[in-house]
């Protein structure tokens, strides 16, 4: 399962790949590049989001080792989109990205949520899970701010298209309320009880 997720994962890389060499890179690559690598992280994040609502209320347990694969895919695509913007948009001008980070509210957003992702990422397997016990929940509660965090970027980040880009942060606010327990109580009255048949 890992390792057809992340090849799934890793077929945008493949596809901008062949966009570029093939269909050539348009008049502003990097900006393109940027935006896509960033809209990729954000749908991954999402897809890592809605696991847990589709198991509790839809009780779809096939998807729940998705969480891990996605929530990786959102991290790896967003520090992508990160280190284009650092290196190939600012070319590593340090004062013009202090000036960014300072001047620019999307890029702070971006820029810490990528920052909080980093302990998640890096604590995501078993056995950092075992070392933290309960703070490891706690932890990995910080996708939440994350989230917001990440819909705010890219929807303030879309200076032509405000409204259209507010998808984002509303899905994201969404799935949160979604793992409100009174909320999933209610919404399973009105879903089908799954049956199982006896082999």
């Amino acid at each position: 399962m890992r390792y057809f997720g992340w090849s799934l994962g890793l077929l945008p890389i493949l596809w901008l790949g062949y966009v570029f060499t093939v269909e050539g890179s348009g008049p502003n690559p990097v900006t393109e590049v940027l935006h896509l690598t960033g809209l990729w992280g954000l749908c991954f994040l999402l897809g890592s989001l809605a696991v847990r609502p589709l198991v509790q209320i839809g009780k779809l347990r096939a998807l729940q080792p998705w969480k891990k694969i996605l929530g990786l895919l959102g991290f790896f695509y967003g520090a992508i989109h990160s280190l284009i913007y650092m290196a190939l948009d600012q070319g590593w001008d340090w004062a013009e990205l202090i000036d960014d980070f300072t001047k620019r509210v999307h890029i702070r957003f971006g820029m810490i949520a990528l920052i909080l992702l980093l302990p998640l990422a890096l604590t995501s397997n078993l056995g950092s899970q075992k070392a933290l016990g309960r703070k490891w929940k706690t932890l990995h509660r910080l996708v939440f701010p994350v989230g917001v965090l990440i819909g705010l970027h890219y929807m303030l980040a879309r200076k032509t298209g405000f409204d259209r880009a507010s998808w984002a942060l509303a899905i994201v606010v969404l799935l949160i309320l979604l793992r409100w327990k009174p909320l999933i109580l209610r919404l399973q009255k009105f879903l089908p009880t799954p049956s199982y048949k006896k082999s």
